[in-house]
């Protein structure tokens, strides 16, 4: 009953989702975009533009009736993002590896002051992931709206419409997506 991999699957899926997310906003920056200008501005651009596809793709898998095949539309959609995507990504992280490495030849080693700054950093931040991870912190709009939708929609095998005349579900509700796609989790 040991939670560990629980906790472990769970990572591995939501670096499947960034990766795929990742790879796919990477493949169309860098077509529509030109080569990358900024590493941190592309990766940071990357995601969000393979975030937006991944909830299109996700929405396009729901109109298609889709989730009622729950663990092959699961990996499908990221295996589809980073088969698409990924090996330009794969390239792209390559040359940034050789580039930093290269970079790290020259630089001088961090002295101990800015180690102890990181690592209050981390520790900053793990006080705030960790409360998070309650799902008593998920806020009422989430609740009732976007977790309400994505378990109707993964319940229904796909996109249906709400003719008892539910409010919510005639607002946007791009999130309802990435949730029903968690809620694929076989």
């Amino acid at each position: 009953h040991w939670l560990f991999w629980r906790y472990a699957s769970y990572w591995f899926f939501s670096l499947m989702f960034l990766m795929g997310s990742l790879s796919l906003g990477h493949f169309l920056l860098k077509r529509f975009y030109g080569p990358p200008r900024k590493i941190y501005e592309h990766l940071t651009l990357s995601f969000g533009v393979g975030f937006f596809c991944f909830e299109l793709l996700s929405y396009g898998a729901g109109a298609l009736q889709l989730y009622q095949f729950k663990t092959f539309t699961f990996f499908a959609l990221p295996a589809l993002m980073i088969a698409v995507g990924g090996p330009s990504f794969f390239h792209f992280l390559s040359r940034l590896r050789r580039h930093r490495r290269r970079h790290a030849r020259r630089a001088r080693p961090l002295p101990l002051w800015a180690l102890v700054v990181m690592a209050f950093g981390v520790l900053g931040l793990l006080m705030v992931y960790f409360p998070v991870l309650s799902p008593k912190n998920a806020q009422f709009d989430t609740l009732w709206k976007h977790l309400a939708i994505a378990e109707d929609y993964v319940a229904s095998g796909g996109l249906r419409r709400f003719p008892e005349g539910w409010t919510p579900s005639t607002r946007p509700h791009m999130t309802s997506f990435l949730f029903a796609w968690a809620f694929l989790i076989p």
